[in-house]
């Protein structure tokens, strides 16, 4: 990570703006209220200043934010960086957006990487559904998960959508999520998502004669006024900007472009690959 990470500081900042939206005041309001500029408000829900304590502090006494969940934004704001900065925001109860839909929201581009599921982005009800129902069942907190899930994926549907890009290697189609039937819809699905004239799937089948591929599962995140935002999601879920770590992610995934199946080669594969699951 490096000293100042503007991830984490427009992480920080849209949690701020959400609070002001709750509370239903504007930008000039809340300023005024908590004793300093308009434009200071805006630079920090924007992730361009970084949000201090202080600054932070008088913020949530104007928004009226309950006293435990106060407790956790000034921790997260108080805290040294580090790589888990990520779930301390997790952990509080007043934001309505999981950070990656955040991120996702304000892109001009998104790429994924993924080795044995399809991205959240191109997924079926009925295979996050397999997913999220996979260990515990039909609960309260999974029917939620799922909420969350389709609710990014309206992302792609919006006016001036980013462009998405993924990259599939094949035992991601091939790993069974909720039978042949679900597997079926959704790899037909991915395939139906590429008429849009913002999307391109490439596939990486076992067979390709050249193919490094990737050790993990990862997004990068483009800006038309902001650093680039890499997120590994692996062991450990990390979110940075930090320029060694997304150049190297980037090139990775330059790399396995060039050697996967072109976007028309891959459309195919894919659709016969869902033929094979509607024929068991």
């Amino acid at each position: 990570m490096t000293k100042h990470d503007t991830a984490r500081d427009r992480a920080i900042g849209s949690l701020f703006a959400e609070l002001r939206a709750a509370a239903e005041m504007s930008t000039s309001v809340a300023a005024e209220k908590a004793g300093f500029s308009n434009a200071s408000l805006n630079r920090m829900e924007n992730g361009i200043r970084p949000t201090s304590p202080e600054a932070a502090a008088a913020l949530l006494t104007v928004y009226a934010v309950p006293k435990l969940e106060r407790k956790r934004i000034l921790t997260l704001v108080s805290s040294p960086l580090s790589s888990s900065w990520w779930s301390l925001l997790a952990a509080v109860r007043l934001t309505r957006q999981p950070i990656l839909a955040i991120f996702e929201a304000q892109a001009t581009k998104i790429s994924h990487v993924n080795l044995a599921r399809v991205p959240g982005l191109l997924q079926t009800p009925a295979y996050i559904r397999a997913l999220m129902y996979a260990n515990e069942g039909k609960t309260e907190a999974s029917e939620r998960r799922v909420e969350v899930r389709l609710a990014r994926q309206e992302v792609l549907r919006k006016p001036r959508a980013p462009k998405y890009f993924a990259m599939l290697e094949e035992g991601a189609l091939r790993r069974m999520h909720g039978g042949a039937e679900v597997m079926a819809e959704q790899i037909q699905h991915i395939a139906d998502m590429t008429e849009l004239p913002h999307v391109d799937v490439r596939v990486a089948p076992f067979d390709l004669e050249r193919w490094d591929g990737s050790s993990g599962n990862y997004g990068l995140m483009e800006y038309r006024n902001a650093p680039t935002i890499l997120h590994v999601d692996t062991t450990a879920v990390t979110f940075t900007d930090a320029p060694e770590h997304v150049e190297k992610f980037q090139t990775r995934l330059d790399t396995m472009r060039r050697e996967a199946l072109s976007s028309a080669e891959s459309v195919k594969f894919l659709r016969r690959v869902a033929l094979e699951y509607r024929r068991r």
